[in-house]
């Protein structure tokens, strides 16, 4: 019994989760107008968006806590949303400065958008490691929609949903994310353009 404990102790994870465990997303829908930024071609230029699965489970006392060390799997349900890990992502507090030196400038002013998350707030880039994988001429290459990411200490894993394309506009489809015990799915919508 002594020699089960101590493998159980050292075994490093992830774990499956407790049966009466759930996953949430702080992020339950996403709408985003269609234009040419998401336009039905994969480009590699798309918008960013930050999202958290969180795994939990009720304690005696009927409270939630986190569950740490748990596998969370996320899955996009369209070829064109790209799941990535946090350390794929940079945010750029440069191109703020830079950018607004520019406005006025058309082109200059369009290179600046593409780089611009999703709410519009912070500026980013893909690191290197991930970037490198794209280097294959006009086709953007690293496409990856699935992605396994392991809770930390608060039962959090945090990921981004880059969206390079979408089926087009009035369409849906769906992020889920997934423990052996449960799952949950976002919601993605294409609005269509008014007037279009």
């Amino acid at each position: 019994m002594v020699f089960l404990l101590a493998l159980v102790a050292c075994s490093e994870g992830p774990f499956d989760a407790p049966s009466d465990a759930k996953v949430d997303s702080t992020v339950e829908s996403l709408t985003v107008t269609y234009n040419a930024s998401i336009a039905p071609a994969e480009d590699g230029y798309g918008l960013l968006f930050h999202n958290q699965a969180h795994v939990t489970q009720e304690d005696r006392f009927g409270r939630s806590v986190g569950l740490e060390n748990i596998a969370v799997d996320i899955y996009s349900y369209w070829s064109g949303a790209y799941i990535l890990p946090q350390k794929a992502v940079k945010t750029v507090d440069d191109f703020a400065t830079a950018c607004a030196e520019g406005a006025g400038d058309e082109e200059y002013q369009e290179l600046c958008d593409v780089f611009l998350s999703g709410d519009g707030n912070q500026y980013f880039e893909i690191t290197g490691e991930y970037e490198l994988a794209n280097d294959s001429g006009d086709d953007p290459g690293f496409r990856p929609n699935y992605l396994r990411g392991v809770t930390d200490n608060t039962g959090t894993v945090d990921y981004y949903i880059f969206l390079d394309s979408t089926p087009g506009a009035g369409t849906d489809f769906g992020i889920e994310m997934s423990i052996s015990a449960d799952y949950t799915s976002l919601i993605v919508s294409t609005a269509s353009p008014e007037g279009a």
